[in-house]
């Protein structure tokens, strides 16, 4: 399917609750305000794609490519990002609270003023190579270990367990 036809039904699809997308090649698709809340894209080739203001809540993006995705401003609260490959991807602004991302590959990734409230980072790959300036986290939030015994000392407190990184 291409032209006008692909259009109208990627138009579609951009507005889904509890698709099932595994394995979709949308590499560069733009899926800017999209509404995938509960979407199972695991293993789906995002790479370049536009998700900008998406609407990924309780996603499934397990092994999910995202290399230099767009997910500035998207919500992903309770997303499983289990080894999703977010290489280069710019996440500014993202929610990302209790999104799993263990052993997800984080290199080079733009996380500037997300907000990982109870994220689960764990064993992610390259977290220090992420960007991490203004991102907001809490106790429950879990880091790799390279990052967990000093990002609280990078952090300044904004409430009552709650902090944001500083530097």
């Amino acid at each position: 399917m291409s032209g006008p036809a692909f259009a109208t039904a990627f138009a579609e699809l951009a507005h889904q609750t509890n698709a099932t997308l595994m394995y979709a090649d949308l590499a560069g698709a733009d899926l800017t305000n999209a509404n995938l809340p509960y979407t199972n894209l695991s293993c789906a080739d995002l790479n370049f794609a536009d998700l900008t203001e998406a609407c990924l809540d309780g996603a499934t993006l397990t092994e999910a490519t995202l290399a230099n995705a767009l997910l500035i401003d998207a919500t992903l609260t309770g997303a499983n990002l289990t080894r999703a490959n977010l290489t280069n991807a710019d996440l500014t602004r993202a929610n990302l609270t209790h999104a799993d991302l263990s052993h997800a590959n984080l290199k080079n990734a733009n996380l500037t003023d997300a907000d990982l409230t109870g994220a689960d980072l764990r064993s992610s790959l390259h977290a220090t190579t992420a960007i991490l300036l203004g991102a907001k986290f809490t106790e429950r939030t879990r880091w790799p270990s390279e990052l967990d015994p000093g990002i609280r000392a990078r952090s300044e407190t904004i409430s009552f367990g709650r902090w944001r990184v500083a530097r």
